[in-house]
């Protein structure tokens, strides 16, 4: 036996874990009542396009949605994802989800054009390799309360959060606890590793997922295919609809700086700096062969409740080349900052060993006179995450070659002399 096919097996064999007894139940119940004669839910574009519209009463896409791009994810969820019952739910849900946020927003932006005059204050965008610490950062930041951080309520309906407060106890909360709860009822695997709370800030990726631009769709569902082609894909439409978003969340109140996050920044610097020319970029480094191999366990781990097979020896290979992508591009972009935008670097050893030094040199960038969080704060939390569960794998479980993963990051790691375990 290879050793990329050991890791195969290993990964894909959870029917005997228990933390897996409620997805296993609903899979099974849904591929019975297939068999049965009850039709699964429709995942064909025009069908959710219907119930989109449907849902809303709006017609009205826009004229820079990318019909092309929400085909292409269709169509890759169908024929590559390998969906089970809760996978296919899930898909179908989140995908008529985000179109029916999309009619609601095009309508706002018509009848409203002034949203899309709202001032804005210096945004901080974090940017990093997945599983770098950055909610660790974001948690930190979260806590200067002349910041503005992205929360699930705020997410779900940007348009409701325009009259709330982002500090406020809104009444999309308790939509948003529902939703977590859920996912945490049901894939209580994925809780331990990468734990979500309704209350504590979130990564900005579901903004973009409007325009059907969202990458972190790719790790829950086996989606290559797509992943191909969001590479290739004009983002400026899907940036420019984020500000506009962040634009409505801001409303009127006195403009703060928006703290956003998402791993996909990353390839996406040059449409940053053009659709945010003031941006103060933080971005987070950590060896290479640790984040990826950790997020290859995460996604092996999500993708066990919505796929019939999942292959951990493919991620590791096809992970690496889209995350390298990732920083070449986004060092490629760092050449050509333009002067009204800012770039901070902060090291994973630093943030951990350091968190208080860290926040200082972010927020005097962007807030100089912001109070800063306690010490007590940060260092509890620093020390919560330290005691925590520990997250156990592999890199060889997901085909990953340490060595030549390492040769294909050298250009990175050299650049930004980031620290590698031996």
């Amino acid at each position: 036996m290879t050793a990329a096919s050991q890791p195969s097996e290993r990964a894909v064999a959870f029917d005997d874990d228990p933390l897996w007894f409620p997805a296993r139940v609903l899979n099974a119940v849904g591929g019975l009542s297939s068999k049965l004669g009850r039709p699964l839910p429709r995942l064909d574009l025009d069908h959710l396009r219907r119930r989109a519209e449907a849902s809303t009463g709006l017609t009205d896409w826009g004229d820079d949605w990318d019909l092309h791009a929400a085909a292409r994810l269709q169509t890759a969820l169908e024929t590559e994802a390998r969906l089970t019952t809760i996978g296919r739910q899930f898909a179908r849900q989140w995908v008529v989800q985000n179109m029916a946020l999309r009619l609601r927003l095009v309508e706002q932006y018509r009848t409203r054009p002034e949203i899309l005059e709202r001032p804005l204050a210096r945004p901080l965008m974090v940017i990093n390799l997945p599983r770098s610490g950055a909610t660790l950062l974001q948690f930190l930041l979260a806590r200067v309360p002349e910041l503005n951080s992205l929360y699930p309520h705020q997410i779900l309906d940007p348009i409701a959060a325009e009259h709330i407060a982002p500090e406020a106890q809104a009444p999309g909360q308790a939509r948003a606890r529902r939703r977590h709860q859920v996912i945490n009822r049901l894939l209580p695997a994925y809780r331990e590793l990468h734990p979500m709370e309704a209350e504590e800030p979130d990564e900005c990726n579901a903004l973009l997922a409007r325009q059907s631009a969202d990458l972190a769709t790719a790790a829950i569902f086996r989606i290559p295919s797509f992943v191909d082609h969001w590479m290739a894909m004009d983002l400026r439409p899907a940036y420019r609809d984020m500000r506009a978003q962040v634009q409505l969340m801001q409303g009127d109140r006195e403009p703060r700086p928006w703290v956003l996050r998402t791993p996909a920044h990353l390839f996406a610097l040059d449409v940053i700096f053009e659709v945010f020319p003031d941006v103060c970029i933080v971005q987070v480094h950590r060896d290479p062969l640790a984040t990826i191999s950790s997020f290859c366990s995460l996604a092996a781990t999500v993708r066990r409740s919505n796929s019939t097979h999942v292959d951990p020896a493919e991620l590791g290979p096809r992970w690496t080349e889209y995350w390298a992508e990732g920083c070449d591009r986004a060092m490629q972009a760092r050449d050509r900052v333009p002067d009204t935008a800012t770039l901070i670097d902060v090291a994973y050893e630093e943030l951990i060993g350091n968190p208080h030094q860290v926040i200082d040199r972010i927020v005097d960038d962007v807030a100089p006179d912001a109070t800063r969080p306690g010490r007590e704060v940060v260092q509890k939390r620093v020390d919560a995450g330290r005691r925590g569960r520990r997250h156990t794998y592999e890199p060889e479980w997901f085909g990953i070659d340490p060595d030549a993963l390492r040769e294909r990051f050298a250009t990175y790691i050299d650049r930004f002399d980031v620290q590698t375990s031996p």
